[in-house]
């Protein structure tokens, strides 16, 4: 269940047009109409202090503080539309703020201090146990762990469900979650279910919580989950209404290190949005390599070693040193590609996602650990396998992950061969070095983003929250242009992260950050809005673009080369010679600065300088299809289809030929009067091209548009286009 759109369309008239007589007569007839009661409620209160201030102003008392009240009534009205959200919400059909609801019913009329108490009383419990030596103490202890699991269940939802807080309320909750006197994983929970409770239902109070659990902490693992939370909490709406919001984005932006970490986790999280991509990437290229190499195969009565065929050393000697090559190597990419920053994890850990534990909202943002009572039937084995428990511990997965592997590993761990047991239990199988940057800030925050990543892909009613990792929604994704953070600090991280989406090829959302952060006397700011035109086929802006970057530095190779394209793809083909012609006395190695020369050339007129080009290339580079496949085209501008088609027949020999030489060799038989051989080209083309949404007719004939000139040089008329269209299709 989202938000209710009547509700939105409240907040705007709220924030938007600052109208709070609209809005609360649009809040009455809401409430009226969706909740059982509003009297005796804040909306009622509401409505007579507005009242009051009417009648005060109609007796015609002046009041200087009536334009600060009316904001602070606003802000009120805000609160309420966002209470009243809520109760509508939790009385559903069905849904998670129904069932968190339910849950956090014995928790909501506790009072604060009853439930620090909890908490606190929990870790001196714990410390109390450590003391006994009894034989019933491991079982006081699950007891234990269980007992409180629920609780703190108990207050996440009621912090999900629960109304907008005061700042009496914020200020408790800042302090109990910065106390040293509850546990450090409790505080890890309650950051994920005020997170999770902002991010549907904005509340600045909650929010500037998270700021000051960030900008105070000493724990890194909370301090990182924290900014994670405030970073995707961030409102999207104008806040201007509320000068905390902006006071907040003030202090955080003003510490350098702040910002660098708002940089590192926007990189961050378009890292975990390629999830699929990787693991893609993975299952194609890594995967076969590991399962044709490994020694191991899974039958009904567990895992068994294959045997070893005594004839393989025999008959090739070399077998078993080019496996364990081509196994140390896929591993290797596996991992570089994990320190790059990429969720290799994602694809595999997201089919073990159906465990019953993974059906309790809170236990998606629990930090692992063994004593969790979701694990009673698994603790022992870790604890008993050295391997496992220090993979569980140090492992570099995120605690999601963790849970499912632990909880897999409990079904099969006793059908293991002993050998393969004992060798997972040997000091050997664990090496510290392969775990050395657990310990970054960047990881902490790398792996709380992957938990999140999961939670919102796969959990069951995932639909009832605000996905901060929607890829059709730029603006849940980019906090980094939201017009509440964006601020002058972060203009100089922008040109990072320009880079990194430039280097992504993520155009869309780098016009985005462009159009956030201008910077007018930036040289790659140009070079960046340029390419992100020249993606879009706006090749004028960017031929503007590339110019302006070479005003600035007339030695930019990158604009210069920007520059030819533009011209190229604007059909500006003599000042794309000149261009290309710089690059290649630039740059004389990079012979694509000659091809492109010469091409442009022969489009500009300049046909037998570029076809003499095109000679020279194709004999210094005989062994290039890209240069023979050049040269034939240039051939057909001089009306040569002869030479030509001597060409055509050597790169038609391929298995596979390209398309594209399907249709010239097309027109090569053609200019020279073979309209049946020019026509079955014509028709393997068409196969080569077509989709679902085009006609056979509709693709040649954008071919033979596109290549007008061609066949006009080649005396091949609009009547016999028609013609041969007809035969083609």
């Amino acid at each position: 269940m989202v938000f209710p759109k009547e509700l939105i369309d409240i907040r705007q008239v709220i924030l938007t047009e600052r109208d709070l007589g609209k809005a609360l007569r649009l809040l009455r007839d809401y409430a009226d109409a969706h909740t059982k009661s509003a009297r005796g409620t804040m909306l009622e209160q509401l409505e007579t202090d507005y009242q009051l201030m009417c009648d005060f102003m109609l007796r015609g008392y002046s009041d200087d503080k009536r334009a600060e009240l009316y904001d602070e009534l606003l802000r009120k009205a805000y609160g309420v539309t966002q209470d009243i959200g809520v109760s509508v919400m939790t009385y559903q059909p069905m849904g998670s703020y129904v069932d968190a609801h339910a849950t956090a019913a014995s928790m909501m009329n506790k009072p604060l201090e009853e439930r620090r108490a909890m908490l606190e009383r929990f870790v001196q419990d714990v410390a109390m146990l450590s003391l006994n030596t009894d034989d019933d103490t491991e079982e006081a202890r699950r007891q234990l762990f269980g007992s409180h699991q629920k609780e703190l269940n108990t207050m996440f939802t009621a912090v999900l469900v629960g109304r907008q807080w005061s700042e009496s309320e914020a200020q408790f909750y800042g302090d109990m979650l910065l106390s040293p006197t509850i546990d450090i994983n409790d505080a890890c929970v309650l950051t994920g279910a005020i997170m999770l409770s902002t991010m549907n239902v904005t509340d600045i109070n909650k929010l500037q919580v998270l700021q000051r659990v960030y900008m105070q902490s000493t724990d890194t693992i909370l301090r990182q989950r924290a900014l994670v939370a405030w970073a995707l909490a961030l409102p999207k709406e104008d806040m201007r209404l509320f000068p905390k919001c902006g006071k907040m984005v003030q202090e955080i932006c003003a510490d350098e290190r702040a910002c660098r970490e708002l940089l590192e986790l926007q990189m961050q999280i378009f890292y975990c949005m390629d999830a699929d991509k990787d693991n893609q990437i993975i299952q194609r290229d890594i995967m076969p390599t590991l399962i044709k190499n490994n020694n191991l195969r899974f039958t009904q009565n567990g895992i068994e070693e294959k045997e070893e065929d005594p004839m393989q050393d025999i008959l090739n000697p070399d077998a078993a040193d080019k496996a364990m090559e081509e196994l140390e190597d896929s591993i290797k990419r596996m991992m570089d590609m994990q320190k790059a920053g990429s969720d290799i994890y994602f694809g595999g850990f997201s089919q073990m996602k159906r465990f019953s534990f993974f059906y309790t909202l809170s236990n998606w943002f629990t930090p692992f650990y063994t004593e969790h009572p979701g694990l009673n039937n698994v603790a022992g084995k870790l604890k008993d396998n050295r391997f496992l428990s220090m993979l569980m511990e140090h492992g570099p997965f995120c605690d999601s992950d963790k849970y499912s592997f632990a909880l897999a590993m409990s079904n099969i761990i006793d059908r293991m061969p002993e050998n393969l047991r004992e060798m997972m239990n040997s000091r050997e199988m664990y090496v510290e070095e392969a775990y050395s940057d657990t310990k970054t800030d960047a990881y902490r925050r790398r792996m709380f983003l992957q938990d999140l990543y999961r939670f919102f892909r796969l959990y069951q009613q995932r639909a009832d929250f605000v996905n901060p990792f929607d890829a059709e929604n730029y603006s849940s994704v980019l906090f980094f242009v939201n017009k509440n953070l964006a601020c002058e600090e972060l203009a100089d991280k922008a040109v990072e992260l320009e880079r990194f989406l430039l280097k992504r090829k993520h155009f869309g959302i780098l016009k985005l950050v462009l159009r956030t952060y201008k910077s007018d006397d930036r040289p790659d700011y140009h070079l960046y809005k340029g390419l992100a035109a020249m993606h879009d086929g706006s090749y004028d802006l960017a031929r503007e673009e590339f110019q302006t970057v070479l005003t600035m530095q007339p030695e930019n190779v990158h604009a210069l080369k920007g520059l030819a394209q533009s011209c190229f793809y604007g059909r500006h083909y003599a000042e794309a010679t000149e261009h290309y012609n710089k690059l290649n006395l630039m740059q004389p190695e990079r012979v694509s600065y000659l091809l492109n020369m010469s091409i442009a050339m022969i489009f500009a007129g300049r046909v037998d300088e570029g076809v003499k080009h095109l000679y020279k290339l194709e004999y210094e580079n005989s062994d290039n299809d890209d240069m023979k496949r050049a040269l034939a085209w240039g051939l057909l501008y001089q009306n040569n289809g002869q030479q030509a088609q001597n060409i055509y027949k050597k790169l038609l020999a391929a298995e596979l030929p390209a398309a594209e030489d399907l249709l010239n060799a097309g027109y090569c038989e053609w200019s020279l009067g073979h309209v049946i051989e020019a026509m079955n080209l014509f028709q393997r083309y068409i196969d080569a091209q077509k989709n679902e949404k085009e006609t056979a007719a509709a693709v040649l004939k954008q071919a033979f548009s596109t290549d007008k000139q061609l066949l006009e040089i080649n005396n091949i008329g609009l009547i016999e286009q028609k013609i041969m269209i007809d035969l083609a299709t």
